[in-house]
């Protein structure tokens, strides 16, 4: 296996082990703890995650950049880095704790400082493990990911056999997380050396004003993620809070496929971009079809059987989020439709693209929601979210096509994305005589789109997949 499949491999099996650690607990303690109960954890994770994407600053994408063109300076560089990883912690841990007594009662605010502290070990984890990914040691990344996982499905699941605490619940958490950290640290010592955990002032703060631009791009994009919860929060009833996140971590579950995609297409991209503009409007073709087709069927699917997909994963408690996730079905494939635009915005030429993409957007999110959450509850942070979207996807096109001179969205591309509605509406149709006769529409929707909306290319390369994974003496 050459050293590319061997890290794409890896990575990979990062990002799957981590979306199902994530879905399968959210599931676990949505099922466990109820709506009200599941909607208060929510509220912490995601009050947590705001704070904890400012401690990363960019730093997990930026040592990575530097290790791979200096291999020589990993713990200077890590070292550079750390030092302005933990003073931005400190600031960061200061203004959690203040909010959070002053907003919370105890027991919430308690909940908040617990797993605030799990939040720093994995975010310190994952930036020493992202140093392996420069110097090309993916694997070095993936098994304590794989130990972390295994260590808070342990952690939590035990813990809910005998108590359901939410504070207890965020101590599970930390204490896998801190574990974690203490794994990767040993790791990265074996291999470069002791790094000091002081810091200072003057240089870390240049850091920190080097990296900013990188930084700001990150925080503006999870706020208007996130804040939606945080707002519904403070603005309405947990209940509604755990309604909205079942179905909105549903939604998001789904992105893990474009993620995939980007990922292996971003090497062939990034490479053609400045020097075959010919291979890179074949891939860049190729990717958006497979995005725009995928989204569409899923968000057909997801739009046809929300009832029936709440219903089996969370159970009956969770019956008003099966609104919220037709409602978020949209959502999804403006997900899938603006991924490939923002890959493609983020490895050209305009740096400013990127940063106003999401900055616009992020203020738009917060002022809409401050309107419609107190009005229409979790209905107005579904709509806001897809609304949100669709600017931000319609910013990534503009861009897109302003820096590299299209949108990259063939005539086969459309009719894949029609087919895909049709069966969703021939499901909807088919689901009067019981619902399995509505899943044949998606069944029969992989043979029509491989008939309709592939060249003669494209199949050509699914059936040497077919008979690469299938060999014929194995096929009946």
């Amino acid at each position: 296996m050459s050293s590319l499949s061997r890290n794409s491999l890896f990575s990979t099996l990062s990002l799957l082990l981590k979306f199902g650690t994530n879905a399968g607990l959210s599931i676990v303690l949505a099922r466990i703890l109820g709506a009200a109960e599941f909607g208060r954890f929510v509220f912490v994770a995601t009050f947590t995650g705001i704070f904890a994407v400012i401690v990363d600053y960019s730093f997990h994408v930026q040592v990575v950049r530097e290790v791979a063109r200096a291999p020589e300076s990993v713990r200077t560089t890590v070292q550079r880095m750390l030092s302005a990883k933990l003073l931005l912690a400190l600031f960061c841990t200061v203004l959690v704790a203040a909010t959070a007594a002053s907003s919370q009662p105890p027991g919430i605010a308690a909940a908040v400082v617990v797993l605030w502290a799990g939040a720093l070990f994995c975010s310190l984890g994952q930036f020493l493990n992202n140093a392996f990914r420069g110097i090309g040691r993916f694997e070095l990344e993936t098994y304590p990911m794989l130990f972390l996982n295994a260590l808070l499905i342990l952690f939590v699941v035990a813990l809910l056999v005998f108590v359901r605490d939410l504070v207890l619940v965020a101590a599970a958490y930390t204490a896998a997380r801190l574990l974690y950290f203490l794994v990767s640290y040993r790791n990265f010592r074996r291999l470069f050396g002791k790094l000091s955990f002081r810091f200072g002032f003057r240089e870390e703060i240049k850091t920190l004003h080097e990296l900013f631009p990188f930084a700001l791009y990150s925080i503006l994009a999870v706020v208007y993620l996130q804040m939606d919860t945080v707002i519904l929060s403070y603005l309405k009833d947990d209940a509604q809070v755990g309604h909205y996140q079942a179905a909105m971590r549903v939604a998001f579950g789904a992105t893990i496929i474009p993620e995939i995609l980007v990922a292996s297409f971003l090497p062939l991209l990034a490479k053609a971009i400045r020097s075959d503009a010919g291979h890179f409007r074949c891939q860049a073709l190729l990717l958006n079809k497979c995005l725009l087709v995928s989204g569409a069927a899923i968000a057909s699917f997801l739009a046809v059987f929300a009832g029936p997909v709440v219903q089996v994963i969370y159970g009956s408690g969770y019956a008003p989020a099966a609104l919220l996730l037709k409602l978020l079905a949209l959502l999804v494939f403006l997900r899938f439709a603006g991924a490939g635009f923002e890959m493609m915005l983020n490895i050209s030429s305009n740096k400013r693209g990127p940063a106003l993409c999401v900055s616009l957007p992020a203020a738009f999110n917060v002022a809409v929601n401050l309107w419609a959450i107190p009005r229409f509850g979790a209905v107005g942070a579904a709509c806001t979210s897809i609304v949100t979207h669709l600017v931000v996807g319609s910013l990534y096109a503009l861009f897109v096509y302003r820096s590299v001179h299209g949108i990259f969205i063939g005539r086969l591309c459309v009719r894949g994305m029609l087919l895909s509605v049709f069966a969703g509406i021939l499901a909807l149709f088919m689901n009067q005589f019981g619902p399995a006769w509505g899943v044949l529409a998606f069944l029969a929707l992989p043979t029509l789109l491989a008939r309709f909306a592939l060249d003669s290319t494209e199949l050509a390369a699914v059936y040497r997949l077919l008979n690469r994974t299938f060999p014929t003496s194995q096929r009946v």
